[in-house]
């Protein structure tokens, strides 16, 4: 049949929370086999930091990254219009999702290979974000997560804030650093 006729839909995820994600499905500590050693000629090493990850990434055009890594705007407008594909944001459109799939007798599982929980938001600091925004900017404006970028960029921010914070905490009038316990 001709691919026009089909209902088309996309799942989208966070682009910030999906780096993450992918980051660490990578660099899986418990996995004895690093997976992507010769991916784009040996450029990912086992155990990178994230910003280690992000730097190197953030160099290879979306066409090389792969479907892991690639802008899903990206991957969606090389493969189809992407005007014709439902997109469904997995965070947002929870319901609108349900609803859609219902119709087409459609059950889908959510699966998190993740076994501990984990804040995506700790992985970044403002040059991290910067980078992963300039990334994937298409999909944060295209799918419409400028308002998870703020939240992350406050985020930051406040967390920076609460460095500051404690660095004056330690630091007493003589210039001689107070020793305390942190938990």
């Amino acid at each position: 049949k001709d691919a026009l006729h089909y209902n088309k839909f996309a799942l989208i995820r966070n682009p910030f929370h999906r780096l993450v994600s992918v980051y660490l499905d990578l660099f899986d500590v418990a996995i004895d086999h690093f997976s992507l050693g010769s991916y784009c000629f040996g450029i990912l090493k086992p155990g990178m930091t994230f910003k280690a990850f992000v730097n190197t990434i953030s160099d290879i055009p979306d066409i090389l990254k792969g479907p892991h890594i690639a802008s899903q705007y990206y991957i969606l407008s090389h493969s189809l219009a992407i005007e014709n594909i439902t997109c469904f944001r997995l965070e947002k459109d929870k319901t609108a999702l349900s609803t859609f799939l219902m119709a087409y007798g459609i059950k889908l599982t959510y699966r998190n290979k993740q076994k501990e929980p984990y804040n995506f938001m700790e992985f970044y600091d403002k040059e991290v974000l910067n980078k992963v925004y300039e990334m994937y900017k298409q999909d944060v404006t295209y799918f419409g997560y400028q308002q998870e970028y703020e939240q992350l960029c406050d985020f930051i921010k406040a967390d920076q804030e609460n460095l500051i914070q404690l660095y004056h905490l330690l630091r007493t009038d003589s210039g001689k650093w107070n020793l305390l316990m942190l938990k």
